[in-house]
């Protein structure tokens, strides 16, 4: 919403570094789920015609929380875990995925990760996350199965 009222630029130096932490929010399952739907509502106020609006679905997260104006149910906070499961399997972080995973609302999508982080658990299992992590980074198809934000 911010293009909307000034003009944006980049400046040529970094300004900071970011560091993901085993502890931190990618990794714990509650945060994840409230993460992906503030994902979600934050792209859904961006489509409101006016402030009104943006008004409105504001003080509804007030009163009900997140989930009342982005249920855990919504395509695009579905897709986003499925991903998240994908890469935690891929990063040996398979009993964190399938806590996710139990968030899914598809069955079949549901079973899918959590074979993939039963195997991911294995210990021969090393050849499957280094494979998902190059087709997770390289692969078109599986970065557009995987990160496509449904409605965006």
């Amino acid at each position: 919403r911010l293009h909307r009222i000034g003009g944006f630029a980049t400046v040529p130096e970094v300004l900071y570094d970011r560091h993901v932490q085993s502890d931190g929010v990618t990794y714990n399952a509650k945060k994840v789920l409230e993460q992906a739907q503030f994902l979600r509502l934050a792209r859904h106020l961006q489509k409101l015609p006016d402030e009104g609006a943006v008004q409105a679905a504001l003080a509804a997260v007030r009163a009900g929380g997140v989930g009342a104006v982005v249920p855990l149910h919504d395509t695009g906070v579905q897709l986003i875990l499925a991903e998240r499961c994908i890469r935690l399997c891929a990063y040996d972080r398979g009993s964190d995925a399938a806590t996710i995973a139990s968030h899914l609302t598809s069955p079949a999508r549901r079973r899918i990760v959590r074979g993939l982080a039963r195997a991911a658990q294995s210990r021969l299992s090393a050849p499957l996350r280094w494979a998902l992590r190059l087709a997770l980074k390289t692969t078109p198809a599986m970065r557009a199965l995987w990160m496509r934000r449904t409605g965006s």
